[in-house]
């Protein structure tokens, strides 16, 4: 995985670990999206996982400090946000994967899916 400024916010998400859940539009899981945290603001690969089949990934060797999560998968537009890692925070984070277009982007949000 290499990084690229595609879909990139710059909004801070505080979670408390490196944890959480592909779903698509319809909130069905997606697996085997590509998970990467880089390092912030010099974009250096530190880890990767993939979703398992239900769709959660979870990379728990992951420091305290500011990070860029980034979520890809063949088909669907690239999630790319400020994470800060931490004691404070959600839990868990979840990434919505949206077709690539034009009128969509995917992204990653703090909140479970309902």
């Amino acid at each position: 995985m290499a990084y690229g400024d595609q879909n990139q916010i710059g909004t801070k998400i505080r979670i408390r670990y490196v944890q959480g859940v592909a779903i698509d539009a319809a909130n069905v899981p997606v697996p085997g999206v590509c998970v990467g945290v880089f390092t912030e603001p010099d974009h250096r690969l530190i880890g990767t996982v993939k979703t398992d089949d239900s769709g959660k990934f979870r990379l728990p060797s992951i420091g305290r400090g500011t990070y860029r999560l980034v979520a890809e998968y063949q088909a669907f537009g690239v999630a790319n946000s400020l994470v800060v890692v931490g004691t404070r925070g959600e839990k868990s984070v979840v990434v919505r994967m949206r077709p690539r277009g034009i009128d969509s982007t995917s992204y990653i949000e703090k909140s479970s899916p309902r």
